[in-house]
């Protein structure tokens, strides 16, 4: 590989990288602004709506298997954003 190919193949990286970087730190921002915008909604709630917020409850509901089957596992996590149920019925 030439001596020149090989400069332009760090320029080209250097560059893709930068790109990424940027990329990284326009996400991060975003997030940042939407996590302040969430506590500033949460703060701006009233007293009644903020404490209905902070006491909702999940649950999650089984169908009713036969009862001859026995391959039933019931779990209280439901997803990322939900996190673990309060009760599983």
């Amino acid at each position: 590989m030439r001596k020149g190919a090989m400069n332009e193949d760090k320029k080209k990286r250097a560059r893709r990288e930068e790109f990424v970087k940027e990329q990284v730190r326009a996400a991060k921002k975003a997030r940042r602004e939407a996590t302040a915008a969430r506590m500033r909604a949460i703060e701006e709630m009233s007293e009644d709506d903020r404490q209905a917020f902070e006491s909702i409850k999940v649950y999650k509901f089984y169908p009713q298997p036969p009862p001859d089957f026995l391959g039933l596992i019931k779990v209280s996590y439901i997803n990322r954003y939900y996190g673990k149920a309060h009760l599983v019925l």
